[in-house]
């Protein structure tokens, strides 16, 4: 029995000194991991500030080879149609919204007369004005 605990304190031991590696290699893979990360962080930093100035200067040696483009004028005549359309409504109002020219019934001659419509052979109306068949 001695031989067998003793026996199974060096399998023991042999197991904390194997997980005390493996504790060692995982710290030190994530130190180079680590490493590796920042690097690769500045890395791209750096080639994110040289395409950056590369993009500004053909940018530049683009529009010093292209032409001017001629300005187009801007139109100044479409406000006058504008404001005439505006005028042309605005009196149009002004007409359709007068009221009708009072008449008096002593100004109307007496040798006018005034007709009334008949009714149409075919309707007969009645006492309320309603067409009965």
């Amino acid at each position: 029995m001695h031989i067998e605990t003793s026996l199974v304190e060096l399998a023991m031991k042999q197991v904390e000194a194997v997980s005390k590696v493996g504790e060692a290699i995982r710290e030190a893979a994530e130190e180079v991991v680590g490493e590796a990360k920042q690097e690769l962080t500045r890395a791209t930093r750096r080639t994110r500030k040289h395409l950056a100035a590369q993009t500004r200067q053909a940018a530049e040696a683009l529009a010093s080879n292209l032409e001017p483009a001629t300005r187009r004028q801007a139109r100044r005549w479409p406000w006058i149609v504008g404001l005439l359309v505006a005028a042309a409504g605005a009196a149009a109002l002004v007409v359709l919204s007068r009221r009708p020219k009072e008449v008096r019934l002593e100004d109307v001659r007496e040798d006018e007369a005034v007709t009334i419509p008949e009714p149409s052979r075919g309707e007969r109306q009645t006492e309320n004005g309603r067409v009965s068949r």
